[in-house]
């Protein structure tokens, strides 16, 4: 579920993309031509460095500074310098960034084919899960999803055995037909 374009110039003055999905960058210092990452809701100039960016439609935008630094400008100019272990979401509904108390670990787990939840709700994780699996969940019994979870799991285990284990300790059942899951 994620789109990175390319610039036609890009290279000439700048290197410039659009993101919407997630992706991690490995940038190369260029004070000559910046690496800008634009999103619908802020732009994430580079200056050199390594960082996890998550811009889903619907979904507050994250950044997770490795090393380097990165300069978040949003829509309506606010900027924010970033230092490496940050963690910065920006909120288009409020036009404010805020620190995000996450470990590294947890923002880059995907590049590893890990899920790790953190007192996570059920309903983020389901938007999570529908991406990552190309499915589509229906949560017929709504008091699920405002349930907290915290897991790990690796990839290479299967939805049903990631909803089996949770299924158990949410206390939810649920039916698998081809794509559709039915969460009760």
């Amino acid at each position: 579920a994620t789109n990175l374009k390319v610039s036609k110039n890009f290279g000439t003055k700048d290197r410039r993309v659009k993101l919407e999905g997630e992706a991690f960058f490995d940038v190369a210092h260029d004070k000559e031509k910046p690496f800008i990452v634009e999103t619908s809701s802020i732009d994430v100039k580079v200056h050199g460095t390594s960082f996890n960016l998550s811009s889903y439609p619907k979904e507050e935008t994250r950044v997770a500074l490795f090393r380097g630094a990165v300069e978040l400008i949003s829509v309506n100019g606010q900027s924010v310098m970033m230092k490496p272990d940050d963690v910065i979401a920006y909120r288009t509904e409020t036009g404010k960034f805020h620190s995000v108390n996450e470990t590294l670990e947890k923002e880059y787990a995907w590049k590893d084919s890990k899920f790790i939840f953190r007192n996570e709700r059920f309903e983020q994780i389901v938007s999570k899960l529908e991406r990552v699996f190309n499915v589509d969940i229906s949560v017929m019994n709504k008091a699920v999803l405002s349930k907290k979870f915290t897991g790990d799991f690796v990839q290479n285990e299967s939805l049903a055995e990631i909803l089996g284990i949770m299924s158990k300790v949410g206390e939810f059942s649920f039916k698998t037909k081809g794509r559709q899951i039915v969460i009760y």
